[in-house]
């Protein structure tokens, strides 16, 4: 009686699936611990390990660790698409994501001279997240190529990104001449001294 082995390439696949999944277990138990420590709002915590677990899932499903960055992909090409039909309809959604935490008047953000400077930070966030799912997409079937673009766009590149997207959309408002926030809800007559802090 002979007993077939199954070929080496699946055995090191699922090992190397079995390998990412209990990092990643790992990786979630102390990013919620730190979440906690650091006394983050719990509902943000909550969310984060639910994303990750909700990953986990999907790659053990699958089984197959490129399961894993499925749900990172949809998040970042649905955003892209989002993104580029808010530029197509003339209402960036950069305007939304400041106004949401910002809470200026939204009537500010669609004058002339400040909609083109939310719409260019619009464009730098789209073409960035179509990039990286586009690539996540083409190498899906790859889990070492994934997890690089994965550790190249993380978190501290998200926020370098951010930063930048801030003085770009900065610059932009002092180039349009347009009133500030508060120059705008006091009804100041221009000259405008412009948007000095704050995207």
């Amino acid at each position: 009686l002979m007993i077939r082995r199954p070929p080496r390439s699946t055995l090191d696949r699922s090992s190397a699936a079995s390998d990412v999944y209990k990092r990643q277990a790992v990786l979630v138990a102390l990013t919620f611990g730190y979440r906690l420590v650091k006394k983050d709002e719990i509902k943000f915590a909550f969310y984060g390990v639910l994303g990750t677990l909700v990953a986990l899932l999907i790659a053990q499903i699958q089984g197959t660790a490129s399961g894993f960055f499925l749900p990172g992909i949809i998040r970042d090409l649905s955003i892209a698409f989002i993104g580029l039909v808010s530029i197509v309809l003339r209402k960036p959604f950069t305007i939304y994501s400041s106004m949401y935490f910002r809470k200026w008047p939204r009537e500010w953000y669609l004058l002339p001279t400040v909609k083109p400077a939310y719409n260019r930070v619009a464009i730098l966030w789209v073409i960035f997240l179509g990039v990286k799912g586009g690539l996540q997409v083409l190498f899906f079937d790859n889990p070492e190529v994934l997890a690089v673009i994965k550790l190249a766009t993380s978190n501290q590149t998200t926020l370098i990104l951010l930063v930048v997207s801030y003085f770009i959309g900065l610059n932009k408002l002092k180039a349009l001449h347009g009133p500030s926030v508060e120059e705008f809800k006091n009804n100041t007559p221009p000259p405008w001294k412009g948007q000095q802090r704050g995207f």
